[in-house]
């Protein structure tokens, strides 16, 4: 069936850059990935939500009521995704780092601490440390798919973000 994940961050955060690598590491394992975006138009402030449907067919329907798991990354982003929050159930699971720890939700929460990782990851990587833990954990998507995606195409950051993905697999 669909898997509905929403990554809840701020603005610089590399929120959408992460759920990218994540869609590309879905389809590297032969999943559907959708990705949907919301931030403000200003720089560097504000929120940055990601939105994703990964799918072993193919996705007619991206809105996200109800996600199967949440990714709380900063205050930002919690106060845009209460509504998805507060729809969210026992059997969905929301991974937040220390500070949300307290966060209200009937999911099953738990919480990712990336000072607590074998290699710390880069402040421009905590979201996707987070994100491949989250997949790994949950089953949905490998370590091993999403460092493939995050070397996928050449760029300054990629063996930065693979390794905050190692990392994330190792904790």
């Amino acid at each position: 069936r669909p898997f509905h994940l929403v990554v809840a961050g701020s603005a610089g955060g590399k929120v959408r850059s992460a759920a990218h690598v994540a869609g590309e590491a879905a389809l590297l394992s032969g999943l559907w990935a959708a990705q949907r975006d919301d931030y403000p138009i200003t720089v560097m402030t504000g929120h940055s939500i990601a939105e994703i449907v990964l799918s072993p067919r193919e996705i007619d329907y991206t809105a996200i009521t109800r996600p199967d798991a949440l990714i709380l990354l900063s205050r930002d982003g919690l106060s845009k995704v209460g509504h998805q929050l507060a729809a969210m159930e026992p059997e969905d699971h929301v991974f937040a780092l220390p500070e949300f720890a307290d966060v209200e939700t009937r999911a099953t929460k738990h919480v990712i601490d990336p000072a607590k990782a074998p290699t710390r990851p880069a402040k421009g990587a905590v979201a996707l440390f987070c994100l491949a833990r989250a997949l790994n954990d949950l089953g949905i998507v490998s370590i091993e798919a999403m460092e493939a995606a995050a070397l996928l195409r050449p760029s300054e950051h990629a063996e930065k973000n693979a390794e905050a993905i190692r990392s994330a697999g190792a904790g």
